[in-house]
């Protein structure tokens, strides 16, 4: 029998902090999938946050009718008072491990637009979000930007990302369970020639 794919589903995250708030609307979804588990994240670029949320799936059947299957959104926030509100954030992406843990990079300002462009990473263990924790820290008034993240079968963590006006692909990894710590990363390493590149993948 040929197979065919199923039917387009709309996915998009609308929510309220409170009531009283004004809707939010997640932009630059990122998507992966942990045995019966759907991991989201997000951003919010008006507000310059990132959310992520989850939820339990049937892969043939995944809907937004109420109720809804989502779990609460999650604000992923750095506590850094040097951090402007709001901060100018890009490319949230999720992977998970063989153990259940999803974990989450962006960028984010550092403390001014001239300062440059952070790399920052949050864990969810399925009851609560790590703090947090810079990885890298670009402060040469240059982004980073169009980033993919990759786990592999040891529960390492591969990233990589287009780095500065020269457009050179950078790439680091570290072990799940030390990815929490700037220091559990290898230090980042261009891997082409400067000139210009975009959206490297890792699989």
């Amino acid at each position: 029998e040929e197979l065919k794919w199923t039917d387009a589903k709309d996915l998009s995250i609308i929510f309220s902090e409170t009531e009283n708030d004004p809707p939010i609307i997640l932009d630059d979804l990122n998507v992966t999938l942990h045995a019966e588990k759907l991991f989201v994240v997000g951003m919010d670029p008006i507000k310059g946050e990132i959310w992520s949320t989850e939820m339990l799936v049937d892969l043939d059947e995944v809907t937004h009718a109420p109720p809804t299957p989502w779990t609460s959104t999650l604000s992923i926030k750095s506590d850094d008072p040097n951090i402007p509100d709001p901060i100018e954030i890009s490319s949230p992406r999720i992977e998970m491990d063989s153990n259940g843990n999803a974990h989450i990079i962006w960028s984010q300002s550092i403390s001014s637009p001239s300062d440059g462009i952070s790399i920052n990473y949050s864990r969810w263990d399925g009851s609560k979000l790590s703090p947090s924790v810079e990885l890298f820290k670009n402060t040469q008034n240059e982004s980073y930007y169009q980033y993919d993240l990759f786990t592999d079968l040891e529960n390492n963590l591969h990233t990589a990302w287009v780095s500065g006006s020269d457009g050179g692909i950078f790439y680091s990894k570290a072990a799940s369970d030390s990815a929490g710590s700037s220091s559990g990363w290898l230090p980042a390493q261009q891997i082409t020639e400067p000139g210009p590149t975009s959206s490297p993948e890792i699989g």
